[in-house]
């Protein structure tokens, strides 16, 4: 007798293995995901930096004053006044954070979002660190720079 198609051995052989598939695959790539999305997040936080940094020398080398970050806007806080400072390359979302300057120049910046913190200025000077905002209050991140 002549049998057409699959049997459902092999059709569940197939299906098992397909599972298989994207058992190993999907963890994958949503590692490769939340990888771009720190990284892309790391970038912003330079972007902050290099805001800071060249208000700084417009400023002829004031360590003063500190800045304010809110929800994609960076301000010069100076007393009571606040003035914006044009940036680029911003994390998206709910987003607070904190700038400073240290007496020796550097630019030292601390920001919290929903999903990471992230701040720069540590002692080993290893550019900008992430961690998982589940792991740390808003009020430790802002504090990194201190």
């Amino acid at each position: 007798m002549k049998q057409d198609g699959f049997s459902l051995v092999e059709l569940l052989a197939v299906i098992v293995i397909l599972a298989l598939i994207a058992f190993i695959a999907v963890p994958l790539v949503l590692g490769i995901i939340e990888d771009s999305r720190k990284s892309a997040f790391a970038s912003s936080i330079e972007g902050v930096k290099k805001a800071i940094e060249n208000d700084y020398s417009d400023r002829n080398f004031d360590v003063t004053s500190q800045y304010v970050y809110e929800d994609g806007q960076l301000f010069l806080v100076k007393g009571s006044n606040r003035t914006s400072i044009p940036i680029s390359g911003s994390p998206s979302g709910k987003s607070k954070g904190v700038g400073s300057i240290t007496a020796t120049g550097t630019v030292r910046v601390a920001i919290y979002s929903d999903s990471y913190c992230g701040y720069t200025g540590t002692a080993d000077h290893s550019g900008v660190t992430i961690v998982d905002a589940s792991t740390i209050t808003e009020q430790e991140c802002l504090n990194k720079i201190n």
